[in-house]
C-alpha cells in the first residue's frame, strides 16, 4: 500500500525536493495526532521519521493550565509554610531569603529580621559549633549535595535550652540555592535523657550495692548457671588471698578440696536456701572451715534462675574455740 494513500496530508505538505533530498516537514496531521515528520533518502528507499508535536493551546486552555499551575504552587507553598519542620532558604553566599513559619518560631524572631541577613550572622551561636560549620561549607564548596547531622546537648541562639537538634542541609544547584532543615528532636531528646538518668540512676545503684556487698564482714561470692565467678566481695579477697580480676569467670570449684565437690553440687543445684559446713581453700593451698549459704538469682521477668549466691562464714576461730 501506497504510505501517500493512508496519509494524504504528506503528498500536499512533502515537495519533492524534500523527498530527493530530505528534510523535515511539519503539521502532519495524522488520528493520533499532529506530527514532525524528517525524511531520509537512501538509494531505492526512503525512511520517513515521526515525532510528534505539542499542539498549541487555545487561549482557553491556557489560562486553565495557568491556573491550575498557581493552585498546585499555592497548596506547595502552604505545605512547606505550615511544615512541623525549620526551613531556612538562602543562596550560595549564606544570604537568607525565606523562612517558613516554624523556623520563625525556633528563632523566635519574625522573618523580616532574617531575610537579607547572613545565615552565619544570625545564627551566630549556632556556627561557633565546629560541626555545622564544616557542615555548611562542605554544601556550599563542594560536589556534596546533601548532608545530615545530630547535635546532642545543642544550645540555640535566642534561648536556653538543651536540646537535641537535627540539621538536614541541601544544595539546589539549578537554582542556585541552599536549603537548611532544622528540626527539633523533643521526643528523642526526652528518650534519651530519660535513658541517660535510667543509666545514672543504674551506676549509682550498682555502685551502692557494690559498697553494701563489700562492707559485709562474711564473704559474699555469686556463680552464674555455668559455676563461673561474677562477683567477688572484699572480704572474701582478703580472706582467701585472692585479688577479684583473679578469679572473674573462673570455675567456683577451685576454692574447693575434691572431698567437698559433693556438698558443692548439692548447694549448686538447690532450688531452695542450702545451708552446709565445708572447707574452703586460700590462695596458698591452706583450708579452713565456713559456714556456707547458697541461695538462687532469679530473673524478675521470666522467674529464671540466673545465678546463684554463697554466703560463706568463716568459722576457723569457733572451731578453734570449741
Amino acid at each position: 500500500m501506497n504510505l501517500f494513500d493512508c496519509l494524504p496530508s504528506l503528498r500536499t505538505t512533502l515537495t519533492s525536493q524534500i523527498l530527493k533530498e530530505g528534510g523535515t516537514a511539519e503539521g502532519i496531521v495524522m488520528e493520533t495526532g499532529r506530527y514532525s515528520v524528517r525524511v531520509f533518502p537512501a538509494e531505492k528507499h526512503i525512511i520517513f521519521l515521526f515525532q510528534p508535536e505539542d499542539e498549541p493551546l487555545s487561549e482557553n486552555a491556557a489560562l486553565s493550565k495557568l491556573a491550575e499551575l498557581k493552585k498546585r504552587n499555592e497548596f506547595l507553598e502552604t505545605i512547606i509554610e505550615e511544615a512541623p519542620i525549620g526551613l531556612i532558604l538562602c543562596d550560595e553566599n549564606g544570604t537568607i531569603v525565606y523562612v517558613n513559619k516554624k523556623q520563625e518560631q525556633n528563632s523566635r524572631q519574625e522573618r523580616q529580621q532574617l531575610i537579607g541577613r547572613d545565615i552565619r550572622e544570625v545564627y551566630q551561636k549556632a556556627f561557633e559549633y565546629s560541626e555545622i560549620t564544616n557542615l555548611f561549607d562542605r554544601v556550599i564548596n563542594s560536589n556534596i549535595t546533601s548532608e545530615t547531622l545530630i547535635v546532642d546537648h545543642y544550645y540555640p541562639q535566642f534561648y536556653k535550652k538543651d536540646m537535641i537538634i537535627k540539621f538536614i542541609a541541601t544544595r539546589l544547584r539549578e537554582h542556585e540555592r541552599v536549603t537548611v532543615f532544622v528540626e527539633i528532636e523533643d521526643e528523642l531528646y526526652r528518650e534519651k535523657r530519660k535513658a541517660e538518668k535510667a543509666g545514672e540512676d543504674l551506676r549509682m545503684s550498682q555502685n551502692y550495692m557494690s559498697q553494701l556487698l563489700d562492707s559485709s564482714p562474711n564473704m559474699v561470692i555469686s556463680v552464674d548457671n555455668k559455676r563461673r565467678v561474677v562477683s567477688f566481695n572484699k572480704t572474701a579477697e582478703r580472706l582467701l588471698g585472692f585479688q577479684a580480676s583473679e578469679v572473674y569467670n573462673s570455675p567456683v570449684d577451685r576454692f574447693f578440696p575434691k572431698e567437698e565437690l559433693l556438698k558443692l553440687d548439692l548447694a549448686v543445684s538447690s532450688g531452695d536456701l542450702w545451708y552446709g559446713t565445708v572447707h574452703i581453700y586460700r590462695s596458698d593451698r591452706s583450708t579452713f572451715p565456713i559456714e556456707l549459704y547458697t541461695n538462687k538469682v532469679k530473673d524478675e521477668k521470666t522467674g529464671k534462675d540466673i545465678a546463684t549466691l554463697f554466703l560463706a562464714v568463716d568459722i576457723e576461730e569457733r572451731s578453734k574455740l570449741r
